[in-house]
């Protein structure tokens, strides 16, 4: 379920409990009299809705305004965010913003060179996936008029390269179920004030091409540089497709069949 669908169930939710209180409040309790053992009844469904909307207030606010869960659905993001991970994403870091509709209300910082971002999947996106609308997670790569270069499977930025050093080679797949061995490569890259790790794989032909980041818009790329389907393929995300940043992994649970690993340190860069 997509942040802006769950915003939208919360959003019908709270109206109609609210509705159903202020009925109760100033009609139908007047109009059953203030002696009637039925509007002294708390076991009946309209006190059950009346019970029940200060809960949904407050998953609201904290769902809509302060922070949501997030779970890493592919291995984009490797090796910096693995499948299964689930990470809790700041939602005020940006700015406020209304409900399901995405307006920012309240605007307290720019979106930062290196940040992760949750954010809606661009129209093209969709395109590419049959009507298929998801969040998904990158990496900010380019700003609103950076000039975006990905050749030979190096970065460029506004025409300068960024530098990335080698770490180690490993042994890994680049299939979708991540099975298999196949070798890949680890760098240590930095991006504003972010450091952190991208892998390449020498068998995989990555994506090259040149782009021009328009206003308003950002370009996102996995670290997962060779298996990212990111900015590269479906382009720009508009500002009011973020929903967040993605500012700690706080669990690893890659299925049902296996135990959770909580981790409350992982910090993210």
């Amino acid at each position: 379920m997509t942040d802006s669908i769950f915003s939208l169930i919360l959003l019908i939710l709270v109206a109609i409990s609210l509705v159903v209180t202020l009925l109760d409040i100033f009609w139908l309790s007047k109009r059953a009299g203030t002696d009637n053992k039925k509007t002294k009844d708390k076991t009946g469904p309209i006190a059950a809705i009346r019970s029940i909307l200060p809960v949904l207030l407050f998953v609201l606010i904290v769902r809509s305004f302060l922070y949501a869960p997030f779970k890493i659905p592919s291995g984009s993001m490797i090796p910096t965010l693995k499948i299964g991970d689930h990470i809790l994403v700041s939602k005020f870091a940006y700015g406020l913003r209304l409900p399901y509709f995405g307006n920012k209300i309240v605007s307290i910082a720019e979106p930062k060179r290196g940040d992760i971002i949750v954010f809606s999947s661009t129209d093209e996106f969709s395109r590419q996936n049959n009507g298929v609308t998801e969040d998904l997670i990158k990496r900010l790569v380019g700003m609103p008029g950076d000039h975006i270069r990905y050749e030979g499977k190096n970065l460029y930025i506004n025409g300068e390269l960024i530098s990335k050093k080698f770490i180690i080679t490993e042994k890994g797949s680049y299939d979708a179920s991540l099975e298999g061995a196949y070798p890949y490569d680890v760098y240590k890259e930095a991006l504003g004030k972010h450091s952190f790790s991208v892998i390449n794989y020498p068998v995989v032909n990555a994506p090259s091409g040149s782009w021009t980041v328009p206003k308003g818009m950002y370009f996102m790329m996995g670290d997962n540089r060779d298996l990212s389907d990111d900015s590269r393929y479906w382009g720009f995300v508009p500002e009011k497709n973020i929903i967040g940043k993605a500012i700690v992994v706080w669990m690893h649970w890659p299925s049902w069949g296996q135990l959770p690993t909580f981790k409350y340190n992982r910090v993210l860069q």
